[in-house]
């Protein structure tokens, strides 16, 4: 049964990450900021050396990793709760239709899940999502036994995160 159940999340999983491409892609070369004047744009100062916040681009913020395992200990919360509706509006946008489903093949009163070790970040590239995963180790029992996996957490800067997709075995 548990065979039938890893095969219906890597569904459930290429069907998202389908979904997700070109969508919510984050752009390589960070963007204007308002309030900055971009180095095309600056208008010279008489006499006056060119401030450094004027052509400064703020660093990409880094992962959101503490935030991200506080994400994911919520929704296994939820989980294990059996509060399912509760989970799945934790997801995100694109993750809002398969994600209910993906629960209610798991998710019973039996359910105890935790978070169970150190976050790992994946960068944009080094997987099949096209931005900044944050995957976060999860263990316990489902209706099925003793199970463990992650929770991908969706980390796309200027944006909430969000519960891209779960996966047990």
């Amino acid at each position: 049964m548990a065979a039938v159940v890893l095969v219906l999340m890597t569904i459930v999983g290429l069907v998202v990450i389908m979904q997700g491409e070109g969508e919510g892609e984050v752009p390589t070369e960070p963007q204007g900021q308002p309030g900055l004047t971009q180095p095309s744009q600056q208008v010279p100062s008489e006499g006056l050396p060119p401030s450094p916040t004027a052509t400064a681009t703020a660093p990409a913020p880094g992962p959101r990793v503490a935030a991200a395992t506080a994400m994911a200990a919520k929704f296994v919360a939820f989980m294990s709760a059996n509060q399912q509706k509760e989970a799945a509006a934790l997801g995100c946008e694109d993750s809002k239709q398969l994600l209910p489903g993906a629960l209610m093949l798991i998710v019973d009163e039996q359910t105890k899940l935790k978070v169970s070790g150190k976050a790992i970040v994946q960068e944009p590239g080094t997987t099949a999502y096209p931005m900044r995963i944050v995957l976060v180790p999860i263990a316990g029992k489902t209706r099925f036994g003793p199970e463990s996996g992650f929770v991908r957490i969706q980390d796309i800067s200027g944006q909430p995160l969000c519960v891209r997709i779960y996966e047990l075995k």
